[in-house]
């Protein structure tokens, strides 16, 4: 499989790209809301990554859950970004919404989908949709509609979303899902935590085969950003969080996952 490193928002993009360029077999990258993306930014980025592979992100902020048009242009606006810097591969979260009911929350993400769809077609972009951390996205049953739907749309499995919020392990989760994860966001969950490093080797071993064996040959983003201290959630500090994620790499490479 291969792997990919997902910047943090607090660093120097060009930094990050370098980075991963260094160690990873690719990069994925989400639209910062906070980032002056220039032309001139832009060129600068794009001379960056160069030939890099590299997989976009959607901003989780998008609301697609009224199939709202001010949100659809600016999920449009993002994915025209992207577009500029050559990026094909770009996941996406459906959005919640508990002031609607189900049905209705499901219709217009699907709506709102199929809008982005004709765009991303022009411009030969493949959209991933992630199951969420909050319902009605984190049932597999409910992507399956999604899917069912969305037929050219492909599935970025969020191992954490599915451990917090569902009781099954990933075989049986996928099975009822229907659609074969392209890929992978990785990380490690204590209690309703996620985004969190493996500390047991044995355990990122164990998920990691299973990935394999159940997915195929998915990329991996190591999904990693805080620390457990106690109870406690806390952003890995930089040079912290990048020792953790080349240790989760050397172990991936050593065992040939």
């Amino acid at each position: 499989m291969k792997y990919g490193y997902m910047p943090s928002f607090g660093k120097d993009i060009i930094s990050e790209i370098r980075f991963a360029k260094k160690f990873f077999d690719f990069i994925e990258i989400t639209y910062n809301l906070d980032e002056s993306y220039t032309v001139t930014r832009l060129k600068k980025i794009k001379r960056a990554l160069g030939e890099f592979p590299t997989v976009g992100h959607l901003h989780w902020d998008l609301d697609f859950s009224t199939a709202s048009e001010a949100e659809i242009k600016k999920a449009l606006k993002q994915l025209s970004l992207f577009d500029k810097l050559g990026v094909k591969k770009i996941t996406i979260h459906p959005s919640p919404n508990c002031k609607l009911g189900k049905e209705a929350v499901i219709r217009n993400n699907i709506a709102a989908f199929n809008k982005l769809k004709r765009f991303c077609t022009k411009k030969k972009q493949i959209i991933n949709i992630e199951n969420t951390l909050n319902p009605p996205f984190n049932k597999p049953l409910t992507m399956r509609r999604l899917f069912t739907s969305l037929k050219s749309f492909r599935f970025t499995f969020d191992t954490g979303h599915a451990a917090i919020r569902s009781a099954l392990d990933i075989r049986k989760f996928l099975r009822i899902v229907g659609k074969k994860p392209s890929h992978v966001h990785l990380s490690n969950t204590v209690g309703n935590n996620d985004h969190l490093p493996f500390t047991d080797k044995k355990k990122l071993c164990s998920i990691l085969s299973e990935i394999k064996n159940v997915c195929g040959n998915p990329t991996v983003t190591f999904e990693i950003f805080y620390s457990l201290h106690g109870r406690k959630k806390i952003a890995l500090q930089d040079s912290k969080r990048r020792k953790l994620l080349l240790w989760h790499l050397r172990i991936a490479r050593k065992y040939s996952f």
